[in-house]
């Protein structure tokens, strides 16, 4: 492969910045081989954009964010899946949908928070856990933040 065509960590920041620019995912996926055998002159980029709001035509969105990554010269696939779908076929053997987002590397995770609480015990004031409230109303603990916290 042509030196030019190398995916460097430069280009590959840059990938994943304007396709979190461009379509606000909810998750962004390495998989393949970058993902497992790190940067080597044959990779191409494989990549999972999962998001969270309806698709309504997957391929043309996956063109449309190939485009813009254009001017980067690299090698790239980009699947493009709403979170309901992605999550309903995580359990069939064979697919990419369900291999990537157990094999891959996720490199972006895009939440807005609308509410946090903290929980103290209220013996050793120690941190029991943070509940976050995102803006599609899941709820999540954050069990390193949580260590963060306590320092640990």
């Amino acid at each position: 492969m042509a030196e030019v065509w190398r995916i460097t960590p430069e280009k590959f920041g840059t990938a994943v910045d304007r396709i979190v620019q461009l379509c606000s995912p909810s998750r962004v996926i390495v998989f393949g081989s970058f993902a497992s055998g790190g940067l080597h002159g044959d990779n191409d980029l494989d990549l999972l954009v999962a998001m969270n709001g309806r698709v309504d035509n997957p391929r043309k969105e996956s063109v449309r964010l190939r485009r813009a990554l254009k001017g980067l010269l690299i090698p790239v696939d980009i699947i493009v899946m709403e979170e309901d779908q992605l999550a309903g076929v995580a359990d069939i053997p064979g697919l990419v949908h369900r291999e990537a987002p157990r094999n891959g590397q996720v490199v972006h995770v895009g939440v807005s928070w609308r509410h946090t609480a903290i929980m103290l015990n209220p013996v050793n004031h120690e941190f029991e856990s943070i509940l976050l409230t995102s803006e599609e109303g899941q709820f999540q603990v954050l069990a390193e933040l949580l260590e963060v916290l306590a320092g640990r």
